[in-house]
């Protein structure tokens, strides 16, 4: 295989092993195939990680901060810096050379045009960094996580107002209390013309915003020592408040934890939105209501709906009605009053956007309160326990999704008594189906991974018209976790046969043009 043809990331792997520039010239001098190494797509997207131990000597690094090549600028568009150190790790003082070094290359990105940069650290950018990051000419994406102290939010609108005219997309997450929501709304105020917006609460939230330096301190050293907080009935009520001075011109929003929708109809417009993502909020139902009555709504394109709490399944049936353009549609939803009757009632739904759909997932769970949960629709606790189950559709309920000319990827829970039974999903099946994930009752799922092959292989074989598969998933639908991927290989020497094994890498994720937008919900349902 020529170089030139190897996967940017594979190369990456192999050149973070070339400790040196001099080495990485020696290496290149070794073969003519071994020039690609310079090709503009290794620059697009430059990475750092912050080490626990010493600097990290990644490929960029070595061959930017070095001064190796100057022609670097011009291709680079991306910049993601990483910490190792995590919440629970003891904290460590970088070096003064590697913020130096860093500040470096983004100072020589100045005049080129740095499109993105993302901070993915609960630490503070030092302040050298946020200078040089203030230099840059026009970065239109930006990508923080909040630090865990809640005072150290200056450079955020620092930022914002230094790139207010070209940011279009902001992403941050780690939102810890309502107070940090707070600042977050005032950086996102500052950007006029933004269109992209994703905010996530983070795992650890913090609902004391407490200003007092010493609480402040207690709080960070307890966080990074790997402690949890003792939630009580009355903190689990409260409910972050989205941000008022956001300009409505939002075209994509994402927002993942516990936010209230229904105090917010400011933050949605449906004239320009096009992309809507939920997971965890409270208030579903008075949000789908409102933009299922606005005439604009049919242009949506994009939407994903997550819970594990109580939702209203009628309401997201008549959302569904009211966006007839839809490309993407995935729900993972629960709901205390689930019946097949509501299970059934989504497929006409999802019938009327047959035209352009092109992934889809369709995971249902009924609740039963024995134990303390939340309404995502009246935002009301009690002290009762719930019990999820995962209800799964009759093949012949899904039979339409067969005429569904686009869909690549497919997720749903069927109702099969074995797996021997498989070859009958063939009748679901669309013709440019590229990923296929099936979620069986834990007793249907065959242990033998060798008969799990072999019955992938019949369902392959039933579906001639599928010459595009690539992947099928099979999984226990209650435990997102017991799930196993196998590949379709199509033998060109054997006039297209398929042939089914099980697929390298985690879940099929090493499979050529297999985008796994399925698991943007699958197994990851809550925080980001």
């Amino acid at each position: 295989m020529k170089l030139c043809n190897i996967p940017v990331v594979i190369l990456h792997e192999i050149l973070d092993h070339v400790s040196t520039p001099v080495d990485l010239s020696n290496l290149t001098l070794t073969s003519k195939w071994l020039g690609n190494l310079a090709a503009p797509r290794l620059y697009r997207r430059l990475e750092f990680t912050l080490s626990s131990t010493t600097q990290t000597r990644k490929f960029c690094e070595c061959l930017l901060m070095e001064d190796r090549r100057q022609d670097w600028r011009h291709w680079t568009r991306s910049m993601h810096v990483s910490d190792e150190v995590r919440e629970g790790s003891s904290r460590r003082r970088s070096p003064t050379g590697i913020w130096s070094g860093l500040a470096g290359v983004l100072d020589g990105l100045a005049g080129c045009g740095l499109d993105e940069f993302e901070w993915d650290s609960r630490d503070v950018p030092p302040r050298i960094i946020v200078k040089s990051l203030l230099g840059l000419r026009s970065l239109r994406s930006l990508k923080l996580e909040m630090p865990l102290r809640s005072r150290d939010h200056a450079f955020l609108e620092e930022l914002a107002v230094a790139h207010a005219a070209y940011l279009r997309s902001m992403h941050i997450w780690g939102i810890q209390n309502d107070g940090q929501m707070n600042r977050v709304g005032k950086t996102v105020g500052f950007a006029g013309e933004l269109k992209d917006l994703s905010l996530c609460v983070a795992a650890d939230c913090d609902w004391e915003d407490d200003e007092d330096e010493d609480e402040d301190e207690e709080y960070s050293s307890s966080s990074e020592a790997g402690g949890e907080r003792e939630v009580g009935s009355e903190e689990r009520n409260k409910w972050m408040t989205l941000p008022t001075d956001v300009h409505n011109t939002l075209s994509s929003i994402e927002l993942n934890g516990l936010f209230n929708l229904r105090d917010s109809p400011h933050f949605f417009n449906p004239t320009t939105l096009r992309r809507l993502e939920l997971r965890q909020c409270t208030g579903y139902n008075s949000l789908l209501r409102a933009l299922s009555s606005h005439p604009d709504i049919r242009n949506m394109e994009e939407v994903v709906l997550g819970s594990w709490e109580n939702c209203d399944i009628a309401r997201v049936s008549e959302f569904i009605y009211s966006c007839p353009k839809l490309k993407i549609l995935l729900l993972s939803l629960s709901s205390y009053a689930l019946t097949n009757d509501l299970m059934r009632s989504i497929i006409p739904a999802v019938e009327t956007s047959r035209a352009t759909l092109e992934v889809l997932l369709l995971d249902f769970r009924h609740q039963s309160r024995i134990g303390s949960t939340r309404d995502n629709n009246n935002n009301s606790s009690n002290n009762n326990t719930c019990v999820d189950k995962t209800l799964y559709q009759n093949p012949r309920w899904l039979s339409s999704i067969k005429t569904f000319p686009r869909i690549r990827e497919l997720g749903v829970s069927i109702d099969l008594a074995d797996l021997t039974s498989l070859p009958e999903i063939s009748t679901i099946l669309p013709p440019d189906i590229r990923v296929l994930d099936l979620r069986f009752p834990w007793q249907t799922v065959e242990r033998d991974r060798a008969l799990r092959t072999a019955q992938i292989q019949s369902l392959v074989d039933a579906s001639p018209d599928t010459l595009r598969l690539k992947l099928v998933i099979l999984g226990d639908g209650d435990d997102y976790d017991v799930c196993t991927s196998y590949e379709v290989a199509r033998d060109a020497e054997a006039a297209g046969t398929a042939v089914v094994a099980p697929a390298n890498g985690p879940r099929g994720s090493m499979v050529a043009g297999c985008d796994h937008k399925l698991y943007r919900l699958r197994g990851d349902c809550f925080f980001i």
